[in-house]
């Protein structure tokens, strides 16, 4: 019977034999992937070690489907074949060992100088291209955005001054989701929910002032007595002393709920019992997390996710 044959390439030069087709569940469904490692042009049987981006050897892919197909399902054949890629790299990273090497996210499979493409073989063996092109932009192309330095950006630049602890966690989130590490990308966003509250209540009570005996303006709280003092769960934090920083509740709006639900609870169960997280799940968690953010005065808005999303 008729079949298409979806092929493409990741930068990872898979150290396995070539075996042939082998069979593939996906989803409940039945597939068979079939891989080959290769050389760019002027290499031959070399590798870089922990070569990560392929610049000198990668692996080949092909991904065959049990139908004939008119090509209209481009969108849904990428990614299936984008869930066979990362399956076979999950199973081949355990048996191996080779700790280095992680999920393709959709928007990097191929490699920039290769072409691939969807292919339909007949029953007499007669092969037609039905779709092909070289490397995917992913995101697609717009035109490349110019700003100006900003002046704190010199001033961190110039005194080798401190970055934001906070911002930087909730980047980390944001990257490690744009590469489809959900896992990593709810902890950096609960980490960074976390920071700011430590932060925003140390600068709270390190504010505060009193008068000595003599009539002298004195800190009211020692950095000892601050620790001390926080030394408590994070449920009892938001519950006793944010709204003393704040001046209003936070628990019982719609920022908290958001984050309990979607991110505090997400993120206890990835630590605690190893949960898998999907794309839709790890988005909520962000969102929930910079809204949070937002509510506590810890970062300003950035319009997260929506306008940074990929066209998948």
């Amino acid at each position: 019977m008729p079949y298409t044959v979806f092929s493409t390439e990741i930068p990872y030069p898979l150290m396995w034999d070539k075996g042939g087709w082998l069979p593939i569940r996906l989803e409940g469904k039945d597939y068979e992937i079939a891989f080959e490692r290769s050389w760019h042009t002027g290499y031959n049987n070399v590798e870089m070690k922990y070569d990560r981006l392929g610049r000198v050897s990668y692996t080949k892919i092909c991904v065959r489907f049990p139908y004939e197909t008119t090509g209209d399902d481009c969108k849904n054949l990428r990614r299936i074949v984008h869930k066979a890629i990362n399956r076979l790299l999950d199973v081949y990273r355990v048996a191996t060992k080779e700790y280095y090497i992680g999920h393709i996210p959709i928007h990097e499979m191929g490699t920039e100088n290769v072409s691939h493409g969807i292919y339909t073989v007949k029953d007499d063996g007669s092969i037609y291209e039905l779709h092909s092109w070289h490397y995917d932009a992913g995101s697609g192309i717009t035109l490349s955005p110019q700003e100006e330095m900003d002046h704190e950006a010199k001033l961190n630049l110039a005194y080798e001054l401190p970055l934001s602890v906070v911002d930087v966690l909730l980047l980390n989130a944001k990257r490690s989701f744009l590469f489809e590490e959900y896992r990593i990308a709810v902890i950096e966003a609960e980490t960074a929910f976390e920071v700011s509250i430590d932060r925003v209540l140390r600068q709270y009570y390190l504010s505060k002032t009193t008068r000595s005996k003599d009539g002298y303006i004195v800190p009211a709280y020692s950095k000892e007595d601050v620790t001390r003092l926080l030394d408590a769960g994070l449920k009892n934090l938001l519950k006793d002393h944010l709204p003393r920083a704040r001046g209003k509740e936070f628990i019982g709006t719609t920022e908290h709920r958001r984050w309990e639900n979607n991110l505090y609870e997400l993120r206890n169960a990835i630590v605690h019992d190893g949960k898998e997280v999907q794309e839709d799940e790890a988005k909520r968690a962000l969102e929930a997390a910079e809204d949070a953010l937002v509510w506590i005065n810890a970062v300003v808005p950035h319009g997260w996710p929506a306008d940074n999303q990929l066209n998948r």
